[in-house]
């Protein structure tokens, strides 16, 4: 069934919905353009959803993947004229992370997939006085695609600085060296000038966190892949407050990181946002009252800022790739020759080839007889890849069971699962990664390629997060 809705667009512009209608004439010379911005998270319809951290990061914004199908909508406008369509789409990761958008049968280019942020993409100019709307994600699930805001505009402006959300808080860490396993400890006082009626905080970290207000433990939690969200409003008081994190690095990176924002409202209706950056004051050494608010941290160093997530730091450069290789390896001949000729680009390119038409080393289960081996199982066993492909589907929405504890393990997983009475058997099993083997079976056995980026998806990930 085709779900239709009528979005109701806050628009910027000069004319009033309520006047009479004037003639045709008149219409001529006293209506002005339209200029306006519809955020696509009122665009919800189907299993399209909305991100729930979206309020804490400067706006909210909506979701959906290959899986969940092309959302459908239309916006009507007040009259007829030319349109210029622009929206705003978040890459996630590079490559994955793609959408498309058909307006009035007009299918853009692939949107997304290119680097990270926030990045706005013109959908053309349209004659009309109703936009109809596909929206739809190219990846399959968990590489959604992130659509934040559409701007419609009778003029050739591109969007301005009223489109533009305010960024995610900066990261925050020690401008001193640290090392895997060791606390960082965080300060920041700020001051209520009334009573605090909510306050929130969103907190994530490179590792295990406890978070003090005024000296009294308010929060704590070692899953950092996310944002939590915790409230705060009891420990806030009117005057002089303290924030105070003690931040452990996490294994497998090579550095820490502190991300959060305070959100507190006070009873004389004004608000008060308290954003990670270089005023929170930093020591590696843990000082006995360090937590309290008549600590003296004057000689507590300023956090060093991080505008990009400093525990992603995993790329290796060209010159280290080619460095490692043996280049005299028989079959590289042409590799060698394009690197030592200073054209990296056509030295990946033969490094390529090479993988994909080597004839050594011989596996157990050769590639290049793919439909020889699928063939032989299903003659052996024809229920094999019945089993597999069920397994695979359900790997690919993150629900995973060991020793007959069924759970989902985060649309970003996270891989250090504590299992009942504090063990660490889930984590160890989940990443083992021979749970992988089904999805590889799933694509030998209906070649769908979604086997294939999931497969590749949770090892880049495991990587990301482990080494």
């Amino acid at each position: 069934m085709k779900v239709f809705r009528v979005v109701k667009i806050v628009a910027i512009c000069s004319f009033a919905l309520g006047v009479m209608y004037p003639t045709a004439a008149e219409a001529k010379d006293t209506r002005k353009s339209i200029s306006m911005y519809v955020e696509a998270e009122t665009l919800v319809a189907g299993n399209w959803k909305v991100h729930k951290t979206g309020s804490a990061l400067g706006g909210k914004f909506l979701y959906g993947s290959k899986n969940t199908g092309p959302l459908k909508t239309k916006i009507k406008l007040s009259h007829a004229g030319k349109y210029h369509v622009w929206v705003r789409v978040r890459s996630r990761r590079t490559v994955t992370h793609r959408g498309r958008i058909t307006v009035n049968g007009r299918v853009s280019g692939v949107l997304g997939g290119k680097g990270r942020g926030w990045k706005w993409y013109n959908l053309g100019v349209y004659e009309c006085s109703v936009l109809k709307l596909v929206l739809e994600g190219l990846d399959a699930a968990p590489q959604d695609v992130w659509y934040d805001t559409f701007f419609i505009t009778e003029t050739s402006e591109p969007p301005g600085p009223a489109a533009i959300k305010r960024p995610e808080p900066v990261w925050i860490w020690s401008k001193k060296k640290t090392s895997a396993g060791l606390n960082v400890f965080f300060r920041r006082h700020f001051s209520l000038p009334d009573k605090a009626e909510g306050g929130r905080l969103f907190i994530r970290a490179g590792g295990p966190y406890v978070v003090y207000v005024n000296g009294v433990e308010a929060a704590s939690d070692d899953n950092w892949r996310e944002f939590r969200e915790f409230d705060i409003k009891r420990y806030l008081r009117k005057g002089e407050n303290l924030l105070a994190v003690r931040c452990r690095q996490g294994r497998g990176v090579e550095g820490g990181g502190l991300q959060l924002e305070a959100k507190i409202k006070l009873s004389s209706g004004g608000k008060i946002s308290l954003r990670s950056g270089n005023k929170f004051r930093v020591q590696k050494k843990e000082f006995p009252g360090w937590n309290r608010p008549d600590f003296d941290d004057s000689l507590w160093w300023h956090a060093r800022e991080y505008w990009a997530n400093p525990l992603r730091k995993f790329t290796v450069s060209e010159k280290r790739l080619f460095e490692e290789l043996n280049l005299n390896y028989p079959g590289l001949e042409k590799v060698k020759a394009a690197w030592e000729k200073g054209d990296p680009a056509a030295a990946k390119e033969e490094l390529l080839k090479y993988y994909k038409t080597r004839r050594k080393p011989k596996y157990f289960f050769d590639w290049r007889k793919k439909n020889e081996i699928v063939k032989l199982i299903k003659e052996k066993d024809p229920n094999y890849y019945r089993k597999q492909i069920a397994r695979a589907d359900s790997f690919m929405t993150h629900v995973f069971t060991f020793e007959g504890d069924k759970r989902f393990v985060g649309k970003d997983i996270n891989w250090f699962q504590d299992s009942p009475g504090g063990n660490k058997s889930y984590a160890i099993l989940l990443s083992s990664l021979n749970w992988l083997s089904p999805l590889l079976s799933s694509y030998w056995a209906t070649g769908d390629e979604k086997y294939v980026r999931e497969y590749v998806y949770m090892t880049d990930d495991w990587i990301k997060d482990n080494l």
